[in-house]
């Protein structure tokens, strides 16, 4: 899909680093939500003030959230990157929902996340 498709884009060009990710779309005829989210960014769907669906941050040990990397693959590198993690788009989370008129999706990073509570941000 898109997210394979990016990824190998992405390491054709050896372009390196990692991120998270947080992709929604959504079917403009039957308002039907699919998301995959990888890591600790996120959404959080509300209606009328209520939430109704928020994805799940996902870690490995501790505080190092999954996230789709291209890294070199010279022995140099890799020799001293034994302990990365790989993440695949199949290790998301894969949520699907029918949305209705006047929902609300929030997509955002850690940073809101990290700092605010649930209950305080459905309010604002």
């Amino acid at each position: 899909g898109l997210v394979h498709r990016a990824i190998r884009c992405v390491e054709k060009r050896s372009i390196f680093g990692s991120a998270t990710l947080c992709l929604l779309s959504i079917d403009k005829h039957s308002s039907y939500l699919r998301s995959l989210n990888i890591g600790d960014s996120g959404f959080m769907l509300i209606r009328q003030n209520k939430l109704i669906i928020r994805s799940h941050p996902q870690y490995h040990r501790g505080s190092s959230p999954f996230q789709l990397s291209s890294l070199p693959t010279t022995q140099s590198f890799t020799s001293n990157t034994t302990r990365l993690y790989h993440d695949k788009p199949s290790d998301g989370e894969y949520i699907e929902h029918n949305l209705e008129i006047g929902d609300l999706l929030l997509i955002a990073s850690d940073g809101l996340f990290d700092n605010l509570y649930e209950d305080f941000i459905v309010q604002i």
